[in-house]
């Protein structure tokens, strides 16, 4: 796993929920045809996914600090500087990032 590909948590749900709303709107409306329906549909079936795969990845990490680091900034959202506020223990921002870089080169 990579950063790169866990900071696509948030922006698949935003994603997710554009093409959910895409769909609904032009089937509401009657301007959808059933090849570009076909489309959306596939792409929103590879959004959700990635996006469970990617949280299932979050959710097997052994290491309960690395999990619950990679939650509060991959899942939810948050930047660095609120998960090591969040995480407590006068921890800086730099610290929660290079512990979850550290764990996913160790992992490679």
């Amino acid at each position: 796993m990579t950063v790169k590909e866990l900071s696509q948590l948030s922006y698949l749900r935003k994603e997710i929920h554009r093409l959910t709303t895409q769909i609904s709107e032009m089937k509401q409306k009657g301007k959808v045809t059933y090849e570009l329906e076909v489309l959306l549909k596939k792409r929103l079936n590879e959004c959700q996914e990635e996006l469970f795969r990617l949280e299932q990845y979050i959710e097997t990490v052994d290491d309960s600090r690395i999990r619950q680091i990679m939650t509060l900034r991959y899942e939810q959202g948050m930047s660095w500087v609120q998960v090591a506020q969040r995480m407590g223990g006068g921890a800086s921002e730099s610290c929660a990032r290079m512990a979850v870089t550290r764990f996913l080169n160790k992992e490679k």
